[in-house]
Order: C-alpha cells, then sequence, then structure tokens
C-alpha cells in the first residue's frame, strides 16, 4: 500500500506535466473589394494573399506586424532601424474587431509545457522584437509558424525555412486546415462580409 501511495505521488505531477490544453490560430484572410463596393470598402495590403495571423495563449493573442511607413523589403539588423512589433491584444477584442471579415481558426492542442513555452517566447518578442518585419524575411505568418514549432503541430524551424513554409496567411492557412482535418484538430470559420471577395471562398 505505501508503495501504491508513492507511486501515486510520484505521478501525479507527471499528470499535470502531460495534461492537454490548446492554443489558437486565427488567421484573417485576405480580401479585395467587388466591383460594385470598390469605392466604400477599404484596400486591404497584399489584397488576396494579405490578411493577419495572430496566436492566442489563453486570452491574450500575439501577431507580428510593423510601425513604420512602409514595410522594408529585405529585414534590418540594426536594432533602431527595424519596424516589426509583436502585438499583444485581448482576443476577444481582436475577434470582435474582424466580426465583418472571414476568419479561420484552428485549435491546437498542446501540453502544459508547450503552451508556457509559446507564450514565453512570444511575450519575449512583445517586450523586446528580435527581428525585423520585412517583405522577404518574418512577418506574421511566418512568426506563427515559427511558434508553432513549439506545439509539435508543424516541424520546429528556424526563421528562413518559416518565412518559405509561411510566406503569407493564404500558404499558413493551407497547410494548418490540411494538418488539422488529419489530426482532428478544431476548425472554425465565419464568412465574412458579402461586399468582398475573400480568399478560401
Amino acid at each position: 500500500m505505501r508503495k501504491l501511495l508513492v507511486l501515486f505521488m510520484l505521478l501525479l505531477p507527471l499528470a499535470g506535466y502531460c495534461q492537454r490544453d490548446s492554443v489558437r490560430v486565427i488567421i484573417l484572410h485576405g480580401s479585395r473589394p467587388k466591383k460594385q463596393f470598390k469605392k466604400e470598402e477599404y484596400k486591404m495590403l497584399g489584397g488576396m494573399y494579405g490578411g493577419h495571423v495572430v496566436l492566442q495563449v489563453d486570452s491574450l493573442a500575439y501577431g507580428y506586424n510593423f510601425y513604420s511607413g512602409h514595410v522594408h523589403p529585405f529585414a534590418r539588423q540594426r536594432k533602431n532601424k527595424m519596424a516589426g512589433i509583436m502585438e499583444k491584444d485581448d482576443a476577444a477584442e481582436t475577434l470582435q474587431r474582424w466580426r465583418n471579415a472571414r476568419v479561420t481558426i484552428i485549435t491546437v492542442p498542446v501540453t502544459a509545457e508547450q503552451k508556457a513555452r509559446v507564450f514565453h517566447i512570444a511575450d519575449s518578442l512583445h517586450r523586446a522584437p528580435a527581428f525585423d518585419y520585412a517583405f522577404f524575411g518574418m512577418r506574421c505568418a511566418a512568426t506563427a509558424h515559427y511558434l508553432l514549432g513549439e506545439t509539435g503541430a508543424v516541424k520546429k524551424t528556424r526563421h528562413f525555412s518559416s518565412i518559405v513554409k509561411a510566406f503569407h496567411p493564404k500558404q499558413l492557412r493551407r497547410k494548418l486546415v490540411r494538418i488539422a482535418k488529419r489530426k482532428n484538430f478544431k476548425i472554425q470559420t465565419q464568412p465574412g462580409s458579402p461586399r468582398r471577395k475573400w480568399e478560401g471562398e
């Protein structure tokens, strides 16, 4: 009896360590106004290859963006020249802002340790971005792919491989949807405004 009790006490922390949790990938689809609404609807940066990707950890949404007047074609190496910023927002507020947009949400199961690792890296980037935001560099989709490497949903990669594998939101969305269908991850999609042509419709 004593041995069973000792075994139970040893396994209890391990059970918590392996407990399943999740992070959510929230993907805003690229779009353009339909012809009859061109004068009334906004233009999206990147058009059908635009959009945005944020990673939700608990109630927070992390998404890589830029704050300069234009996107750098290639990444700047000097810290004072970089324009990348890891935005940290309330996930519910992000979804509220995107309520009229076409959005795909993929729920990725993770362990407590994996989620903690994703949070640590994302929050560190929020406090001090480690790389520039550039067209031929780390943008929202590539950064999300890089972070997802910590979950095991995609193969863990370096920055360059993440850029190649997730150059824009459309590429990342298609990859993750294939994985989600194969691994039975939860997929949710909201349709978006009928005044716009949405990527993936």
